[in-house]
């Protein structure tokens, strides 16, 4: 339910956001600035479950229809609805206007605009909007590079039910994907609390997470080394479609020192699941 605001709040905000008429459009087919494939729409897990009955996660992250490719009429008409909701401060509403000006895959790029709308989402406790500041204070778009304050804002969204949150937050722990020293790091780099947040995040169902929780599990990092859990959250990530993870099975096995293939059955075996995955990405 939206929270009543004072006028001059309201019309403030009404001068802030441009009317449809004026928007400025992206006329190039690439989309690859630096909010490219950052931040999330809202869920709006109620509403797609009043529509449309019991849907999972994945399915209402995928009905959302920020994410698939609009006319520019049919842009406009949704642009102009959100913008009206977002007059009323409807969270929602604000953090879907964001994440427009953050993804830029149809509006021109505007971290700023994109800043300050995510921060009225968040004052009403919204979690897609926790996980898209956590981000930007990630990646430094639109402010300055803050892990402390995105580990913060990362955790609140994960709490709140965003599960790609937690991967996010096992990355700025992860020692594996820093580059030369951790001492410029704000987040001290903690292999055990990285493997801790990669098992959340897999365990909530992120299939993004369940390759790095196989790894870890393999190698040792953060964790005891286990060969079946790791092999187990290997072959989750690669029939859930990761290329790659069906790759490092291929090695696993080619390698041979922990679990013998003398036959070569097993690396044949994701060596030609890897391709058709690819194959399949390349079709697209």
């Amino acid at each position: 339910m939206a929270t009543p605001q004072p006028a001059n709040v309201v019309n403030i905000l009404e001068a802030f956001l441009p009317e449809p008429e004026v928007l400025e459009f992206r006329e190039s087919s690439a989309h690859d600035g630096l909010g490219a494939g950052l931040g999330m729409p809202t869920l709006r897990i109620v509403e797609m479950y009043e529509r449309h009955g019991a849907v999972s996660y994945a399915e209402a992250k995928a009905m959302n229809p920020l994410n698939a490719p609009l006319a520019r009429e049919s842009f406009l008409l949704l642009y102009a609805q959100l913008r009206r909701a977002a007059l009323e401060h409807d969270a929602e509403a604000l953090n879907d206007l964001g994440w427009l000006w953050l993804d830029g895959r149809t509006l021109i790029e505007d971290p700023a605009m994109a800043l300050h709308l995510f921060r009225l989402a968040a004052a009403d406790e919204l979690s897609e909007a926790f996980f898209n500041l956590g981000q930007l204070y990630t990646y430094g778009i639109g402010v300055a590079v803050d892990e402390q304050m995105a580990q913060r804002w990362l955790k609140k969204a994960f709490k709140g039910g965003i599960r790609e949150a937690a991967l996010e937050v096992a990355w700025l722990y992860d020692a594996r994907n820093r580059e030369g020293s951790c001492e410029d790091s704000q987040v001290e780099a903690d292999n055990r609390k990285a493997f801790r947040w990669y098992r959340k995040a897999a365990r909530a169902g992120d299939t993004a997470a369940f390759a790095r929780l196989g790894k870890s599990y393999l190698e040792g990092n953060g964790v005891s080394r286990h060969v079946s859990k790791g092999l187990f959250w290997l072959q989750r990530a690669a029939l859930s479609g990761d290329a790659a993870a069906a790759d490092a099975l291929e090695y696993f096995y080619e390698d041979g020192l922990y679990m013998p293939d003398p036959q070569g059955r097993m690396r044949l075996f994701w060596a030609s699941y890897a391709e058709g995955l690819r194959d399949v990405l390349e079709c697209r």
